[in-house]
Parts: C-alpha cells; sequence; structure tokens
C-alpha cells in the first residue's frame, strides 16, 4: 500500500507529518520528505530515493 501524506510546513520535524510517520514506521512504512524548494537534495541522496520507490512498489 502506497501512502502519501502532504503538509504546507516546509521542516517536517514541525509538521504533523513527522507524527504520523513515525507511528507508521513500526508497521514497515518508511519515510521520504520532499522539499521543493531544493531540486538538488534528491540528486545528493538519489541512492535513498530509489529505494523508497522501490519500496513502495
Amino acid at each position: 500500500m502506497k501512502i502519501c501524506l502532504l503538509c504546507f510546513e516546509r521542516d517536517p520535524k514541525t509538521c504533523h507529518r513527522m507524527i504520523v510517520g513515525e507511528h507508521m514506521e513500526p508497521y514497515g512504512y518508511s519515510m521520504l520528505h520532499l522539499y521543493g524548494d531544493d531540486p538538488q537534495r534528491y540528486i545528493r541522496h538519489k541512492d535513498r530515493l530509489l529505494m523508497a520507490s522501490q519500496a513502495a512498489a
């Protein structure tokens, strides 16, 4: 099952999705935070993005 939580908050540490995500991790879900204002982040962490997309499939 794929789940996507979206929020307006820039920093996941100050957002409800972090709380929900932490509670979902014990059930096998993983979190990947997307930042629209820093596209280079995905190039720097390409391996993590690939792992997250494979886990969601």
